[in-house]
C-alpha cells in the first residue's frame, strides 16, 4: 500500500476534430517562472496553456479556467512537433519551434498587459522560418557542439536526411547510413551526441 496519492491538478479537452501524437505536447517555462503547455494539432491548431489550479471552500481544485488558455491560433498546415529552444542569435529568450511538413517555424510569445486579467493579450509572431526540400518527420533541439547559451535544431525526413539549423542560418546536412524508415530522436549534451534507433532494432549514437 502506497502512502502517497495522486490528485488531478488542471485538466482540458481538445475538440473533436484535433489529432495529436507523441510529438505534440511540450512543458516549457517560456521566460518565466511559470510553467506553460503547448500543443499542436495534426490540424494545424496552435494551443499555448499556462495551468493553474486554486484549492476551493470544500478542498476541491478549480481546476481549468478559461484563462488558462492563453493563445489558440489556427495556422492550417498540420503540425507534425512543438518544441522550445534559444532559437535567436544575440537573445537567452526562448522560442516556439513548429514543423510542418515543409517548413519549420519559430514563434516567440509576447504578452500586452492590460487594466485588468481579462484585458490581458497574448500574441504569437514568426520570427523566422526554414523551407525544408524533402518532408520532414521529426526534430531535436539542443545546444550542438557543447554551446550552453543557445540551441540549434536538427531535422529529419522521411528519407532519412539530417538537415541542421544553426538558429537563422543553415548549416549542413547528411544522410543516416542504412535508413528504411524515421524514428525518435533526442540529443544527448553530455556526450554531445544524437541517439536514434535503426530499422534493425539497434539503437544508435552518432556525434
Amino acid at each position: 500500500m502506497s502512502l502517497f496519492k495522486t490528485r488531478e491538478f488542471w485538466c482540458t479537452r481538445s475538440e473533436d476534430d484535433e489529432y495529436f501524437d507523441q510529438n505534440s505536447l511540450i512543458v516549457t517555462r517560456l521566460n518565466t517562472e511559470s510553467d506553460f503547455i503547448v500543443t499542436g494539432s495534426h490540424s494545424g491548431v496552435l494551443k499555448v496553456f499556462k495551468p493553474s489550479s486554486e484549492v476551493q471552500e470544500n478542498k476541491a481544485l478549480s481546476g481549468f479556467k478559461p484563462t488558462d488558455l492563453l493563445i489558440e491560433q489556427i495556422i492550417g498546415n498540420a503540425i507534425l512537433q512543438v518544441g522550445a529552444g534559444r532559437l535567436i542569435s544575440g537573445s537567452l529568450n526562448f522560442q516556439i519551434a513548429v514543423l510542418h511538413s515543409r517548413i519549420l517555424s519559430i514563434y516567440t510569445l509576447s504578452t500586452k498587459e492590460g487594466s485588468t486579467e481579462y484585458g490581458t493579450q497574448n500574441l504569437l509572431h514568426v520570427l523566422y522560418e526554414h523551407h525544408l526540400k524533402r518532408s520532414a518527420a521529426n526534430f531535436v533541439i539542443g545546444p550542438f557542439g557543447g554551446i550552453g547559451n543557445r540551441d540549434f535544431v536538427c531535422v529529419q525526413s522521411l528519407d532519412g536526411l539530417l538537415v541542421f539549423f544553426e538558429q537563422e542560418s543553415p548549416s549542413f546536412s547528411c544522410f543516416l547510413p542504412d535508413f528504411l524508415l524515421p524514428s525518435p530522436m533526442s540529443f544527448v549534451f553530455k556526450t554531445d551526441s544524437f541517439v536514434t534507433c535503426s530499422s534493425n532494432w539497434c539503437v544508435e549514437s552518432y556525434w
